[in-house]
């Protein structure tokens, strides 16, 4: 979606959820806040990092996945910001992603916008259970999408 849609369907906020995942500090997501920022002048992040399962082990438990969630928020956060942007506050949220969203949206909205960062397509279960599109059309805000990148070999 355009960055000049979500400013004209919610104006004023300047205000923009992100959810991210372990990918919050993709090189991606940073080049997309940059683009929104400079349309919006206004514009401030809450990054929204869900408390999934950590790690790739069958067996964790929630303060293990808070954990996880807290250090990717701030390591994020301190990148964002050390980029020039604009970060007001990062919750930890639901393992559920577009829960983790309804749940921010009612404690912390409006927002003029969502803002999903995901892992690379091939990898991404945000994409295969297309949290995009759901978040969409059941929270009547603009998504925009920024799809993490393969790492390259160097």
């Amino acid at each position: 979606m355009e960055i000049k849609a979500a400013q004209t369907s919610h104006k004023g906020s300047g205000k923009y959820l992100v959810l991210a995942d372990e990918r919050a500090n993709a090189r991606a997501l940073l080049e997309k806040l940059r683009e929104v920022a400079l349309h919006d002048r206004k514009a401030t992040f809450t990054l929204l990092v869900p408390a999934k399962p950590a790690g790739r082990s069958l067996t964790w438990t929630e303060g293990q996945s808070i954990a996880a969630a807290q250090r990717t928020a701030s390591e994020a956060s301190r990148w964002l910001e050390r980029a020039g942007l604009r970060v007001d506050e990062t919750p930890i949220g639901d393992a559920s992603p577009v829960q983790a969203i309804a749940d921010i949206l009612v404690k912390r909205g409006p927002f003029s916008g969502i803002i999903i960062s995901t892992q690379p397509r091939r990898i991404s279960r945000w994409l295969k259970l297309d949290v995009q599109t759901i978040a969409r059309h059941r929270f009547s805000l603009p998504v925009i999408p920024v799809i993490g990148q393969r790492a390259v070999a160097t």
